[in-house]
């Protein structure tokens, strides 16, 4: 078995699952799911939105940098 994009991204950026989960705001449910290719629940392969696409390349861009949201 294969890593899959996801499993790779995160493995670059030396992130945990939940590093990877607390940085993109989804939960390690998720992240599991994503690291293997295939949803937990439906069995049917992972479809990640574009947001979440354009998020990752964002931080990764940033060498996996990622600045808290300013308080209001």
């Amino acid at each position: 078995m294969t890593d899959s994009a996801f499993k790779r991204w995160r493995k670059q950026l030396g992130w945990t699952q939940s590093q990877a989960a607390d940085a993109l705001g989804v939960t390690i449910g998720y992240v599991k799911s994503c690291d293997a290719g295939i949803s937990r629940t439906t069995k049917q392969p992972v479809k990640m939105s574009e947001t979440l696409r354009m998020l990752m390349t964002a931080i990764a861009e940033r060498g996996g940098k990622v600045d808290p949201w300013p308080e209001a």
